[in-house]
């Protein structure tokens, strides 16, 4: 096996494991509260929630659906909650008020690193040819 091939394998490895871990954590530890609040898990694949600024501009967007931020698991997930009762006001938002992205997806960083390495790869090839 080519040493690019098996370090591919080892990142894929890693972030598998990393992943199963984070959503093992999010399983565990269950949200106190009563039966008249729902939670949501909101997610960025590129660590937005590490600014205070990028954080506030979230919640403040996700404010409008009812959600405040219950706890903050690190720079990639934070937990958010409302009352039940806001479901109500959902078809008045035009967007989903259930969504758990934030920022550019998986799918959209997954193309943009597999667009650079192919133009890295076809430099270097340019280059030693």
């Amino acid at each position: 096996m080519e040493p690019a091939t098996f370090a591919g394998l080892a990142v894929i490895l890693i972030a598998s494991q990393q992943r199963r871990m984070m959503n093992q954590e999010e399983e565990e530890v269950r949200p106190v509260g009563g039966p008249g609040w729902e939670y949501k898990i909101v997610r960025s694949y590129t660590a937005g929630f590490r600014t205070p600024a990028n954080l506030r501009r979230m919640l403040a967007t996700e404010a409008g659906a009812g959600w405040d931020l219950f706890e903050k698991f690190d720079d990639y997930r934070v937990r958010l909650r409302r009352p039940v009762s806001e479901r109500a006001r959902d078809i008045e938002l035009g967007r989903d008020a259930y969504r758990t992205n934030h920022g550019p997806s998986q799918l959209v960083l997954t193309l943009l690193v597999l667009v650079v390495l192919l133009l890295f790869f076809g430099v270097m090839v340019w280059v030693l040819v």
